[in-house]
């Protein structure tokens, strides 16, 4: 008798776990539960193990107490010189700083006087503490940008000769264009003042003891904002066109706009981007020709009308009603913005139509019911890590029974 053949179904698993889905349109390669298991691009699956040393690793001396604050990020360009990175390592209220040129990476840290930050040095006195926030860095003209709500935001400064670090604080200035006096008599000021002391002559100084959260280096200049108040929460500061570090602060208008004689607002002036709906601004990201700006409650980009930002015109887009409810959860795998909110995971892709980015909800035909069962104080804790290698975003939280907050 002649032989027939019967074609054999196999499952790769290779899309993990799918809880959006019923018997009868559950996708193929998909699995209804998961519990410590790695899959691979291959098809195949292995038991997901513990984190190991690296090859020829070498202990530090630093010391990481448990359940410390422990974060890594990335100093590009560092003194100006291309072939040169930093991975900064804060522990609570230390940076630590090692080259990443090398390997292995843990023989590399930099060691002795002037090579660590100390962070509550720069405390902004607000009743933060400055070891317990995460600082959010940027880096431009070779310097690393460091800010955080609990400290006066400064910047890095690396001398390649002497291999230590030097820091300064950033005086940030503004227009005054707040108007003085009643509707009947109004009178402004327009002089430049310090955004976070406001001394105006025969008035009380206004005070804003809130700082900034978050910081990205965009179209040659730095861009700021997350200061949690109700006056400054909505704006995003931008300091002057500048290959100079001296003028990172410089968030005006050069020329006073109440001249007669020259009061030209320049395409190079730093200035203030008011985004009033903005609640809680928690992270800035550049994507493409846009800064991208999220709050707790949206997403929205800010871009030159014609790709290039400038001070005299720019458009800000609203882009998505969903924002981002805690900043580390926030992480950029391979270009896309990926973050929890309030509903679900969510990521920024770039739009086709006037290269406008759009937002979609990651979760939604995936694990949404999973996600859903996570507890919001559990949520709330959650940090994240990318690993470029496998292309893997790592998610950390307690689970919902745990007591012990930093076991995730």
């Amino acid at each position: 008798m002649p032989q027939s053949l019967i074609q054999r179904t196999v499952n790769t698993f290779v899309k993990g776990l799918i809880t959006e889905a019923s018997e009868l349109t559950f996708p193929e390669n998909a699995s209804v539960d998961e519990l410590n298991c790695a899959l691979e691009r291959d098809g195949t699956r292995r038991r997901r193990q513990a984190l190991t040393y690296e090859e020829n690793h070498v202990l530090s001396g630093l010391v990481v107490p448990e359940g410390a604050l422990v974060q890594t990020l990335d100093w590009f360009n560092v003194a100006g010189q291309t072939n040169l990175e930093f991975l900064v390592v804060q522990v609570n209220g230390f940076l630590h700083f090692y080259e990443k040129s090398a390997d292995p990476l843990s023989a590399n840290l930099y060691q002795g006087s002037g090579t660590i930050i100390y962070l509550n040095t720069y405390n902004a006195s607000n009743n933060l503490v400055p070891g317990e926030e995460r600082i959010q860095v940027t880096s431009l003209n070779g310097a690393l940008i460091v800010a955080s709500p609990a400290i006066n935001t400064f910047y890095i400064e690396f001398n390649t000769s002497t291999q230590t670090f030097s820091e300064t604080v950033i005086s940030f200035k503004e227009r005054d264009f707040d108007w003085q006096g009643s509707d009947t008599e109004v009178t402004s000021e327009y002089f430049v003042v310090n955004v976070f002391s406001k001394s105006r002559s025969g008035l009380t100084t206004e005070v804003e003891t809130a700082r900034f959260r978050t910081v990205a280096a965009y179209a040659g200049r730095v861009f700021y904002a997350g200061i949690d108040s109700a006056k400054n929460g909505g704006k995003v500061y931008f300091s002057r066109l500048t290959d100079r570090m001296a003028d990172v602060g410089n968030c005006f208008q050069v020329y006073d706009p109440t001249s007669e004689i020259i009061s030209d607002l320049l395409d190079t002036d730093g200035g203030v981007v008011s985004i009033p709906d903005a609640h809680n601004i928690r992270k800035l990201h550049v994507l493409g020709a846009s800064l991208l700006v999220f709050a707790e409650n949206g997403v929205w980009a800010v871009a030159g009308v014609d790709n290039v930002f400038r001070a005299t015109e720019y458009a800000i887009t609203r882009i998505s009603d969903t924002g981002l409810t805690n900043e580390n959860s926030f992480i950029v795998a391979d270009g896309l913005p990926v973050w929890w909110s309030k509903t679900g995971i969510y990521a920024i892709q770039q739009g086709e139509s006037l290269n406008v980015p759009t937002a979609q909800n990651l979760s939604l035909p995936t694990i949404q019911t999973f996600w859903n069962k996570i507890p919001n104080e559990k949520k709330a804790q959650v940090h994240v890590e990318y690993d470029k290698i496998n292309q893997r975003v790592f998610w950390f939280y307690p689970d919902a029974n745990e007591t012990v907050d930093y076991k995730y």
